[in-house]
């Protein structure tokens, strides 16, 4: 005699389910990973940061300059710290804003680490030719392409993939 009301496991997923497609991993860590690495990279600074403040006020740069310096100072911090942090809150609540938050975060930072090139160079070119050191160099190609090919790169993926439409859902 056999017992029809015995509960039946459901049938297994296949590897390729869309179903299968949620949570934070896949793709989805590297995201993640980059948060992390700019917010720790950031507090990890932090003392030079400081110190680079202090000293603004007794390195004879001019009014406007300092004022840029210090805004600059002031952007990287909200960009580099306390969005990574947000974003990473709103990513493991799994919360619906956070593609979308990730993507603004992308295009500000790279709009940001180019006006950075740009004060950097207006203030320093004329010192480092003088002492016949270039400002443009493979280090700071690669500061700014990183960012941007990142959004290149992110962007597409936040807006298209099934594993973020599933995961952020609250």
């Amino acid at each position: 005699m056999t017992d029809d009301t015995q509960p039946t496991a459901p049938p297994p997923q296949a590897a390729g389910s869309t179903a299968a497609l949620t949570g934070i991993g896949g793709w989805l860590i590297l995201p993640m990973l980059g948060l992390i690495s700019s917010a720790l990279t950031q507090v990890m600074s932090l003392p030079d940061l400081f110190g680079a403040f202090g000293q603004l006020g007794t390195s004879g740069m001019g009014g406007v300059a300092s004022n840029l310096v210090q805004l600059d100072m002031i952007l990287e911090l909200a960009i580099y710290l306390i969005a990574p942090v947000v974003l990473l809150v709103l990513m493991f609540g799994k919360k619906r804003s956070f593609p979308r938050n990730f993507i603004r975060w992308a295009i500000v930072a790279s709009i940001f680490v180019v006006f950075d090139v740009f004060l950097g160079y207006w203030l320093s070119h004329a010192a480092l030719e003088a002492e016949g050191v270039g400002f443009f160099d493979y280090g700071l190609l690669r500061e700014v392409l990183g960012p941007i090919a990142g959004l290149c790169i992110w962007t597409p993926y936040m807006l298209k993939s099934i594993r973020v439409k599933n995961t952020f859902v609250n």
